[in-house]
């Protein structure tokens, strides 16, 4: 007997596999000790699980498929192909979902088949299930899971004409935007999952990495016949000392890669990988960098408490501005910021207990309407939760600290009223008309016009257009997720990149709160 499980139910019943024991292909039987009563299912089976109601049990066969088992009337209910060995099975708590063990994963399981079994069966007893053939057949679901490699990060060039896929198997793919095939952009022979893609904003330069610290830069030009020319340039010659990158960025005009690692920064050379400075980092961890939207010779570290401006080739730090809220006499008492909802005025004045971490940025990037930075930030407690924030700067705020000679140079950020920033899941940008852009926790697509702050009809400014399937979110989706300037929203599923459109402007959507 190579396995076995006790129905839950029934404590004297035992389903087993059997391989050698009654058939040399295998079966599945359940045999009763007290009555010596068996049934037997023609079916091999290397993994047996049964569920805690008793109801079902699970096996797992040497060609990777996955068969949900009515215990009583021992027929499948559902069934999950693929190509993957299961080493394990496992029942959740509820009978409704089950778990897998393939390829060093654990994979969770709950099919509508299982759901509509466990509600339809609570009128039928045990008893009456020993009465049914043990040869009884029924309908059942049957789902295939293909193998893939799933998509790590993604990138679309500047004109969104164009995107960078990477995949957890090392690969990069660059698809021209409406084509269903692509061609391969760069290979990772270790096969680690690719880590970070940035374009130059001229987008005739793109930078790879992968987990293992591996870099490469590929520069990208069209000839006259509009077909993509791409060739390698050589790798920046940094020793990581085994840390990890944090950040890469590509000057605009492509000839200089910043890269950071949260300890240490580089500036390298595109044209030949030579490294020109290398400076130490207080945070660099917390902190996400970016090109200065209006001086292409000045770098961003834009932190969740300040931003630091360092110039592109020395490495030589500029300034720090602090954070203060943006005040505004119209606007209603009910109204606090997103940012801290605490009553100083200054971020920069904050202290962290020894009870939570400090924050951290997310991401940080120019917004598609070219006139803000939206910095999505997270703090970690100790007990584990995660607390969101994001943080709104008008470039008008950068220029302004910049051109000053008030020290030290201080950026405003935009207020969001509590009832629209408590909404917010996952913010994915600015449009034009000062409309935020986000996900809310039920992954509906919202906006919300920033001006509004200053009215009292906070929900006229609200609105919802389309969500985005639970089963489409992905590792990676949340984060790699990109809007454009027209409102296509670029959306990581699986190995592929799914493009959602949607008219915000249709008279027919109404406002929703």
């Amino acid at each position: 007997m190579d396995d076995a499980s006790t129905n839950a139910r029934e404590p004297r019943t035992f389903v087993t596999s059997n391989a050698d024991l009654l058939r040399t292909d295998g079966c599945i039987f359940k045999w009763h000790p007290i009555t010596d009563e068996n049934v037997e299912a023609y079916w091999a089976a290397d993994e047996i699980a049964a569920s805690p109601n008793g109801k079902l049990f699970a096996t797992s066969s040497s060609e990777g498929s996955v068969r949900v088992w009515n215990f009583a009337y021992f027929t499948v209910i559902y069934q999950l192909s693929s190509e993957s060995l299961v080493a394990e099975l496992a029942f959740g708590s509820g009978s409704q979902h089950f778990y897998d063990l393939r390829d060093g994963c654990i994979n969770a399981w709950e099919s509508n088949s299982l759901t509509r079994f466990i509600e339809t069966d609570e009128h039928i007893s045990d008893s009456n299930s020993e009465d049914q053939s043990s040869t009884a057949i029924s309908k059942f679901s049957e789902e295939w899971t293909a193998q893939f490699a799933a998509v790590t990060t993604f990138a679309t060039a500047p004109g969104d004409n164009s995107y960078c896929v990477g995949y957890e198997d090392g690969t990069v793919t660059l698809f021209q935007r409406g084509e269903v095939k692509g061609v391969e952009f760069a290979r990772f022979h270790n096969f680690l999952p690719v880590t970070h893609i940035r374009w130059s904003e001229n987008g005739k330069y793109v930078a790879i990495a992968d987990l293992a610290g591996d870099i490469k830069l590929k520069a990208v030009d069209q000839n006259v016949m509009q077909d993509t020319v791409i060739s390698s340039l050589p790798s920046p010659q940094i020793n990581l000392d085994n840390h990890n990158i944090e950040n890469i960025v590509l000057s605009p005009d492509g000839k200089i890669i910043f890269i950071s690692t949260g300890e240490k920064c580089f500036i390298c050379s595109t044209k030949d990988g030579t490294l020109q400075s290398i400076s130490e980092l207080e945070d660099g961890s917390h902190r996400k960098w970016i090109c200065h939207p209006t001086q292409p010779d000045v770098i961003l570290g834009c932190g969740s408490l300040n931003m630091q401006a360092y110039d592109w080739k020395s490495l030589e730090k500029l300034c720090c501005y602090s954070y203060h809220e943006i005040h505004s006499k119209q606007v209603h008492e009910s109204v606090t910021t997103d940012v801290s909802e605490l009553d100083v005025t200054k971020l920069g004045q904050l202290s962290f207990s020894d009870k939570s971490h400090s924050p951290t940025v997310n991401k940080a990037f120019i917004t598609q309407d070219g006139q803000h930075i939206l910095l999505h930030t997270s703090t970690t407690t100790a007990i584990n939760q995660a607390h969101k924030r994001f943080i709104i700067i008008p470039i008008t705020e950068l220029q302004a600290a910049d051109d000053s000679t008030h020290l030290p140079p201080s950026l405003g950020y935009l207020q969001v009223p509590s009832e629209i920033s408590g909404l917010v899941n996952v913010p994915i940008g600015i449009l034009s008309g000062s409309r935020l852009a986000f996900l809310n926790h039920d992954l509906w697509f919202c906006t919300y016009y920033l001006e509004a702050a200053s009215q009292s009809n906070i929900s006229g400014a609200y609105h919802r257009f389309y969500f985005v399937p639970r089963d489409w979110v992905g590792r990676s989706s949340f984060e790699c997720c990109e809007l454009t300037r027209d409102r296509s929203l670029f959306w990581p599923k699986d190995d592929r990149i799914v493009l959602i459109d949607c008219d915000l402007d249709d008279p027919r959507l109404t406002s929703l709160f």
